[in-house]
């Protein structure tokens, strides 16, 4: 699919859905095949799960994920979907990603904005009017995010590590 689209002139960013050996080695294969192209997305949100084998699920993707980078040579820059717990990790396998996050949405429209800053986030319930505009409140929640991700993590807007890392005040 992804040769009829590109052959056509359409910039593709092709989504790796992988849980297999075989399934990993097929995308190596097309991922070679397209020396041009940089970017792919990677569902980290859901397909991984919580729980006890979560992690060790999380480390086999990621482990795979660095066979692909560098056997494309390291250019491969992920969109990660829900991806954010894997940051220190991604930033030492991928020379850049892209987190995507939909925490600040979703808070927004239940009309939530963060209380409290630190190791873990507390959303506070702001009421609203009638059919308010939310987007400035979205905004603040996306930039709001942002800040903590970046705290938190140690990484930049860009997706590298602070050196040395960044850490939230104590």
């Amino acid at each position: 699919m992804v040769e009829w689209i590109t052959a056509a002139g359409i910039p593709a960013i092709p989504h790796i859905n992988a849980s297999t050996r075989a399934d990993w080695k097929k995308w190596v294969d097309i991922c070679k095949s397209f020396p041009d192209s940089r970017f792919c997305s990677m569902e980290f949100q859901t397909g991984l799960g919580n729980g006890v084998d979560a992690d060790a699920r999380r480390n086999k993707y990621l482990d795979n994920l660095q066979d692909l980078q560098i056997a494309c040579g390291g250019r491969i820059h992920p969109i990660v979907l829900g991806g954010i717990q894997a940051a220190e990790r991604l930033a030492k396998i991928c020379p850049s990603f892209s987190v995507v996050d939909t925490t600040p949405f979703m808070k927004t429209m239940k009309r939530r904005k963060p209380l409290l800053w630190g190791a873990s986030r507390n959303w506070q319930l702001v009421s609203t009017r009638n059919l308010e505009d939310l987007s400035q409140r979205l905004q603040d929640n996306i930039n709001d995010q942002r800040a903590w991700y970046h705290s938190k993590f140690g990484i930049t807007s860009d997706g590298k590590l602070l050196q040395p890392p960044l850490y939230p005040a104590a």
